[in-house]
């Protein structure tokens, strides 16, 4: 996943996929929404990873565990302060807690805050029931769909090939590139350029879209559950 799938945070989940980006925002031809509806706003969470929607974006917060070899510390620029606290070096819109050592190790969690607001980059749209944010990536566009359930859950769905629908789409594509006759292309054409091996880029109607979201071309990669 690149840059703007990074705010979701499920880059280690989806380290061993394929990237599928969109040509325009999705769903096409759906008029982009000003703000996220009161029906979806809140704060959500799912274990210690929190998502909170307001009016005009979305906040994640997530926390990660690391660790790093106190004979590497110094290389890190993790120092300790007068009162022997640990000080880690500044990162935008990231906090560090629960610094301990254990067997000549550095143990501790990174939490990181990010924001995602709508504007010319980052549009929202509603069709059949599900929601869909799509953030302008280059010249093409990475799309994440968030579907409502019952007892105030929010399934966050990202489009991706599996490491076996990846492989079965590179044995059909030819010099040109393109794949017309798989599973999911028999909808619509997916495309690949030479530079980009582990990308696809795809160009669906409205309606194509709904048929690859049938098909399972939108995979679940989290559940987060309404808190407040």
């Amino acid at each position: 996943m690149k840059k703007h799938i990074l705010f979701f945070v499920f880059t280690a989940l989806l380290a061993s996929c394929t990237t599928v980006y969109f040509k325009q925002p999705q769903p096409a031809g759906v008029k982009d929404l000003p703000e996220f509806p009161e029906s979806i706003r809140g704060w959500y969470a799912a274990g210690p990873d929190s998502l909170r929607i307001v009016n005009f974006g979305i906040f994640t917060v997530e926390y990660k565990s690391r660790q790093v070899a106190l004979s590497e510390t110094k290389d890190r620029g993790i120092t300790k302060d007068a009162n022997g606290n640990w000080i880690f070096p500044q990162e935008e819109n990231t906090t560090f807690k629960d610094a301990t050592v254990k067997n000549d190790t550095l143990f501790y969690k990174k939490r990181v805050l990010v924001t995602k607001r709508l504007g010319p980059d980052t549009l929202l749209r509603e069709y059949k029931g599900a929601y869909y944010l799509s953030m302008r990536s280059d010249k093409n566009w990475e799309v994440v769909m968030l579907k409502q359930g019952k007892k105030g859950y929010l399934a966050i769905q990202l489009p991706y090939l599996d490491s076996k629908e990846a492989g079965e789409m590179n044995k059909r594509m030819g010099a040109a590139f393109a794949d017309s006759t798989g599973f999911y292309s028999r909808v619509t054409p997916f495309y690949r350029t030479a530079s980009e091996n582990s990308v696809y880029l795809i160009n669906p109607s409205a309606e194509e879209l709904q048929k690859l979201i049938r098909k399972g071309l939108f995979k679940p990669v989290a559940t987060f559950q309404r808190v407040r």
